[in-house]
């Protein structure tokens, strides 16, 4: 595993605070660093996959299956998925406040850092994972400014290999992600609007411009690039459309 430098900040965190949410883009290595963090704990802990349906159904009546592990730190991966648990995770933590109880990973959807925010105020704390900083790998900076920092991408040894991981990505991220959190868009239409921001790097947005030559209305390419702004950081975008020349 390639060290990630958040990873001391959080398990200090975790000394004090019941709770943490690691948000973040897919495959940034979310995952792989919370597996990393069961070995970093002082005590047992449990990992749920909610993508699994077996771990999802564990959690059909939630207060009763966590409250068997009290004593562990239960890990729940793909926490979107079941967002009525964070108001449950506050009447476990409020009746037993202990650290590092609960790791929770998964979207930063700006709905769902609001009810964690509302639900367990000042019981959680936010880390947001990003794709690997040059600082973090033994990279060159010439790989890692062609590839980005996706752990997947930058392992590759093939530069069109890599460009087809991207090219899924963004299918994914524009097909299945903003759907799944409720924004209403047209898939080919945001997909061309990635790619045009990309030669825009470094100029002034001009909305107008973009919405001529998509054919559409300026409103809805604002509308479109406050959907991806809400879904990535600035950093994120930038390091997406880059993707998509």
């Amino acid at each position: 595993m390639i060290h990630r430098t958040v990873t001391e900040t959080i398990l200090k965190n975790l000394s004090v605070f019941p709770a943490a949410n690691i948000i973040g883009p897919r495959q940034v290595g979310k995952t792989t660093l919370a597996k990393y963090l069961q070995t970093r704990l002082n005590k047992p802990s449990i990992y749920l996959d909610l993508q699994d349906e077996q771990d999802f159904d564990k959690l059909a009546s939630p207060g009763l299956f966590l409250r068997e592990h009290t004593e562990q730190c239960v890990i729940i991966d793909e926490i979107q998925r079941l967002p009525t648990l964070y108001a449950q995770l506050r009447s476990l933590i409020d009746a037993q406040r202990d650290p590092a109880r609960f790791i929770l990973l998964g979207s930063a959807s700006p709905s769902i850092i609001k009810g964690v925010s509302e639900s367990l105020a000042g019981r959680i704390f936010f880390t947001e994972l990003m794709p690997f900083s040059l600082l973090e790998v033994s990279e060159t900076w010439q790989k890692h400014w062609v590839r980005g920092g996706f752990p997947d991408a930058l392992a590759m040894d093939d530069d069109d290999l890599a460009a087809v991981w991207f090219d899924s990505f963004t299918r994914t991220f524009v097909e299945r992600d903003l759907r799944e959190l409720g924004y209403n868009l047209t898939p080919s239409l945001f997909t061309r609007l990635l790619r045009m921001s990309a030669h825009l790097h470094g100029q002034l947005l001009q909305l107008s411009a973009l919405a001529n030559s998509l054919d559409t209305s300026t409103a809805t390419v604002s509308r479109y690039l406050k959907f991806a702004g809400r879904r990535l950081s600035d950093k994120q975008v930038t390091a997406l459309v880059c993707k998509c020349r």
